[in-house]
């Protein structure tokens, strides 16, 4: 009986063991990591992921800027050395590997099968959390700063409207997107949108004031803008104006408030 003890007490330190020395050699991944341009494809997978960050628990939050907004989430199994990501409209794992700040991907390729580096670690401070909110859109858009103190809070509607209007990041140009659409949509395809938007809005609130929200650039005017929305914004019902978004530098993160403009 004695003899059984002793080996279950053997067995219970030879398993602690290999679990702390398993812990010990696990490398480090939390922090804030950016997916290299060439494998954000639907062939590779990762299709509309551009950044993510991995908790202390193994948890992942992809593409996520600011704490209060909805991200898409994953995990991250470390007995099996594999990352689970949870995209929008489909499921995706993949092998990894750390090599420092490096993140590799076991990749099948046809009759290939090979590591390639995927994403690499950003450390505090490395990286603007302000390009990282507008990083996949085609425009480049730097917030006015601002930092007076509070704002009306915008009202609560169903009848919300959002708005990027940036420079393109080839040529400069102007260009005027509407939120949930990653193309440039024109002066045609901003009534449609209106439209369509309307449709959509229940018969009990088709009454109250409309919202539009704007995120432009700083150094686009109030003439350029409306040039760029081609006064678009004031055939919606009751619309007499829009929040215009700024950054306060003076916050940790991407501190955003919203000024109202009247038309």
């Amino acid at each position: 009986m004695k003899a059984h003890l002793n080996l279950i007490v053997i067995m219970l330190a030879l398993t602690a063991s290999l679990y702390l020395g398993w812990r010990v050699t696990q490398p480090e991944l939390t922090g804030h990591w950016h997916v290299h341009p060439a494998y954000q494809t639907s062939q590779d997978g990762l299709s509309g992921v551009h950044h993510f960050k991995i908790n202390g628990n193994g948890e992942v939050r992809i593409n996520e800027v600011l704490d209060e907004e909805y991200a898409v989430t994953g995990y991250v199994d470390k007995l099996f050395l594999t990352m689970h990501l949870r995209l929008e409209c489909w499921y995706e794992s993949f092998q990894y590997r750390i090599r420092g700040d490096r993140m590799d991907f076991w990749y099948e390729d046809g009759e290939h099968s090979r590591w390639r580096p995927v994403a690499h670690r950003f450390r505090p401070g490395d990286c603007d959390p302000e390009q990282d909110y507008f990083i996949d859109l085609p425009i480049s858009i730097t917030l006015p700063r601002d930092t007076m103190g509070e704002y009306p809070v915008i009202p609560v509607t169903h009848k919300h409207l959002t708005f990027q209007v940036g420079r393109d990041r080839f040529n400069s140009e102007i260009k005027a997107l509407a939120a949930g659409y990653r193309k440039i949509l024109d002066q045609d395809g901003l009534k449609d949108l209106i439209r369509q938007h309307s449709l959509y809005v229940p018969p009990s609130t088709r009454d109250l004031p409309a919202v539009a929200i704007i995120y432009k650039d700083a150094s686009i005017t109030p003439d350029e803008l409306r040039t760029a929305l081609t006064d678009d914004l004031q055939t919606i019902t009751n619309l007499d104006g829009y929040y215009l978004a700024h950054r306060n530098p003076n916050e940790e993160g991407l501190a955003l408030t919203f000024r109202w403009v009247a038309f």
